[in-house]
């Protein structure tokens, strides 16, 4: 079954539900008779993309969900911050050293706008919005370490550690 506009809205009236998305969490969202919603939901089951596309259409909604980042402008770009992280690991023994693949895995995590604190041999501290985690050296988002450089300094500061 191809799934059209017109057939959608046949499929609503047939059951008497309203379908929608819910732009806060972009889950469609069925309102009416509980087994009405069931069978609903049962039909288009298959095709929840086309459904998903088809209401946000209707609803004159964008296709990618709207996001609002804040970026500090004191920040470098991660660009700027992966050229530091390559020298600041070029200036430390063997074990501190990782290939460009790696680098590109542990930069995959980030996003403009995050604080990288180089300070372990396979890992590295992020800051985002605050608050702070670590990545290390296989992508993998993590705990800090409660002895990470950064942390210390936050906690000199009296400032929480988030």
């Amino acid at each position: 079954m191809v799934l059209d506009l017109k057939e959608l809205e046949k499929i609503e009236t047939a059951e008497a539900v309203a379908l929608s998305i819910n732009p806060a969490t972009g889950r469609i969202a069925a309102q009416g008779s509980e087994s009405a919603v069931d069978r609903v939901i049962a039909r288009i089951a298959e095709h929840r993309d086309e459904v998903a596309a088809l209401l946000r259409h209707r609803q004159g909604l964008p296709d990618e969900k709207v996001v609002t980042r804040e970026i500090a402008v004191a920040v470098p770009s991660l660009a700027t911050q992966r050229e530091r992280y390559i020298a600041w690991m070029a200036a430390r023994p063997a074990y501190y050293q990782h290939d460009e693949s790696t680098v590109d895995l542990m930069w995959s995590q980030l996003r403009e706008g995050d604080l990288v604190h180089p300070d372990y041999a396979k890992s590295v501290t992020i800051e985002r919005d605050g608050k702070f985690f670590a990545v290390d050296c296989r992508g993998r988002i993590t705990e800090p370490s409660k002895y990470a450089p950064a942390l210390q300094a936050r906690r000199r500061e009296g400032q929480s550690d988030g």
